[in-house]
């Protein structure tokens, strides 16, 4: 079975990055989004069963994103991915309904094994929650209210 990916960063070089990088077997990119309304326009008419969604983005940030998302579409998937490595990020992506919290500084394949497991519906993966991991050394800062990713 092949799942389908709408990939969503106000970045066109990250999104990109993001595509190459999802070229897996099981998976295909369905669409891309620049900001959490256009990600939100882009489910309801291309139902994806997963939203790589970033965390700070123009107009409607990750966080707002994910909560609507969740709210019309239950059953989509939501990876939510930010250069935040706060336990506080985390845990307001888990509030919004996320499925999982990657940073972005982390490992492509533990992006890939989350998104996976994500999919096949195991609930938060531990390996993606910052907040049972710590944060490796790096800045526990939470995210501003218009924080850049």
């Amino acid at each position: 079975m092949t799942h389908r990916v709408l990939l969503v960063d106000d970045h066109p070089v990250v999104r990109e990055g993001f595509k190459r990088l999802l070229e897996q077997p099981g998976l295909s990119i369905c669409g891309e989004a620049s900001n959490g309304r256009e990600a939100i326009e882009r489910v309801a008419a291309l139902k994806p069963d997963l939203v790589l969604m970033d965390l700070s983005m123009p107009e409607i940030g990750g966080i707002e994103a994910t909560r609507e998302i969740r709210r019309r579409h239950p059953a989509t998937k939501v990876v939510v991915v930010s250069l935040h490595e706060s336990t506080q990020a985390s845990m307001l992506a888990r509030e919004a309904g996320a499925d999982a919290y990657v940073a972005k500084s982390r490992a492509a394949t533990e992006l890939i094994e989350t998104i996976r497991s994500v999919l096949a519906q195991n609930g938060f993966p531990k390996a993606a929650s910052l907040a049972q991991r710590g944060t490796s050394g790096h800045s526990k800062r939470a995210p501003s209210a218009k924080p850049r990713a």
